[in-house]
């Protein structure tokens, strides 16, 4: 399933020691693909606190990666095959 990279998302986290609903909060709102590249400037230990929210469904930090690999990698343009 192709992933619209401009809908809307959101950047949520678990604040240490709460219970979600209650321990959940948003820390930024935007397009889904600056949501993705948000959750990559985290800290690596920390990103299990963190995933993204948006109409396609919830995002895990792996999940954001493995997406935002998807985006980035061009199909092959068979013009630009060297001879």
């Amino acid at each position: 399933m192709r992933t619209d990279i401009n809908m809307p998302a959101a950047l949520v986290r678990r604040r240490c020691g709460t219970a979600a609903p209650e321990g959940v909060e948003t820390v930024a709102r935007g397009p889904l693909i600056v949501m993705a590249y948000g959750m990559r400037a985290i800290p690596l230990p920390q990103r299990e606190e963190y995933w993204i929210r948006s109409a396609a469904g919830d995002f895990t930090a792996s999940e954001a990666e493995e997406t935002l690999r998807r985006w980035t990698s061009a199909p092959e343009d068979p013009d630009r095959r060297q001879p």
